[in-house]
């Protein structure tokens, strides 16, 4: 008889394959293959040595709203079976490489939450920093768990779709493991409409600088930012279509700062010869109330062009907008509507720069 307070560990000699809708375990000690059903992928998942049999019972039911004493049986089945052919380990309590406690980080976004389980000291800094307005002690409907753990020299980390396999890199983790918690709470908001944006507000009215990586939206927010305006997002933002505003999604924002020290070539600048820095919002600065649309820029950073801002027609604002709306998976052609609908007389702009700060002043001077 297992019991629930074990802490199922993958092996570390075991690599886990997807193949259409099954999923293959390859253990490489033995040359052992066996099959799961999409089901047995999620609790393989789970066997990260930092979730309990009880815990993964519950985190299981709470997906699937399935029968709990029937879902448990059919869990400690697939556990014995996989215990019996040795690619996986019971422990009496979650321990990993980093020898650490293991910290648990509620990442909210108004009444959802997702839980991210570890006790590696620098992801945990990490969670803490990127996510530090975001972290609530008073978690709502939760939408998913994340563990992460260190086996072997790679991290292993469940629950996340962005990290199927073992990685040796942290940065990949981080990547994997944010865009995973952007995802899970935007599935809790299916309602809401979510574009690739940044956004500063004053006077309970927003300006969205919306775009793809690296073109400068969190640059741009940061010096609007640093002259008065409200934090809002930088990276995504919600609409929301019933009361036509912007909410706020405060990650901790990044943005880019070209080092003149590094450029031994004399080369221009690029995003490529910028790093990225973080900026401490304070805490009463972030405007965390419905804010309307002022105005809509669409950013892009080069390296040889002036500062210049030419107003859009409708007609290309909706085109760019639709490219970054991440809500077509739930809301279909009606996402384009939802967008049409938000840019009805409001002033779109595209801005170039190669100047941060001459661009923030045309910014003010067409918005402020």
């Amino acid at each position: 008889m297992i019991s629930l307070d074990k802490y199922p560990r993958r092996r570390e000699s075991v690599t886990a394959y997807d193949v259409q809708s099954q999923t293959v375990l390859h253990d490489k000690s033995t040359q052992q293959m066996i099959a799961l059903n999409a089901t047995g992928r999620i609790i393989w998942e789970l066997c990260d040595g930092a979730t309990s049999i009880s815990e993964m019972i519950g985190e299981i039911q709470e997906r699937f709203d399935a029968d709990q004493r029937e879902l448990a049986s059919d869990i400690l089945a697939l556990l014995r079976d996989l215990v019996d052919q040795k690619v996986l380990d019971l422990a009496s309590g979650p321990k990993n490489e980093s020898a650490g406690l293991v910290t648990e980080t509620h990442v909210g976004f108004q009444s959802c939450s997702v839980l991210v389980r570890t006790d590696i000291p620098e992801l945990i800094e990490w969670l803490n920093r990127r996510f530090s307005s975001m972290i609530t002690d008073t978690p709502g409907r939760r939408m998913g768990q994340i563990s992460i753990s260190r086996l072997g020299g790679k991290y292993h980390v469940s629950g996340c779709r962005w990290v199927r396999q073992p990685v040796e890199s942290v940065y990949d983790v981080r990547r994997g493991v944010k865009h995973e918690i952007d995802r899970l709470l935007r599935d809790g908001y299916p309602n809401l409409i979510w574009f690739h944006a940044g956004g500063v507000s004053r006077n309970s009215e927003a300006i969205l600088f919306c775009g793809a990586f690296g073109v400068g939206k969190s640059t741009l927010a940061m010096k609007l930012y640093e002259r008065g305006w409200d934090y809002k997002s930088d990276d995504i933002i919600p609409y929301d279509p019933d009361s036509r505003s912007m909410l706020a999604f405060p990650l901790t924002p990044m943005y880019r700062v070209y080092d003149e020290e590094k450029n031994t070539l004399n080369l221009e600048p690029d995003v490529s010869s910028m790093h990225r820095v973080w900026v401490d919002v304070e805490e009463d600065r972030i405007d965390r109330n419905s804010s309307s649309i002022k105005g809509i820029v669409f950013p892009r950073y080069t390296a040889d062009e002036e500062a210049t801002m030419t107003e859009l027609s409708p007609a290309e604002a909706l085109m760019e907008m639709a490219d970054h709306c991440l809500s077509y998976r739930t809301h279909g052609r009606g996402a384009l509507k939802h967008v049409s609908l938000l840019l009805e007389n409001k002033p779109m702009f595209r801005l170039l720069f190669n100047d941060a700060e001459k661009a923030a002043d045309l910014v003010e001077q067409h918005l402020g």
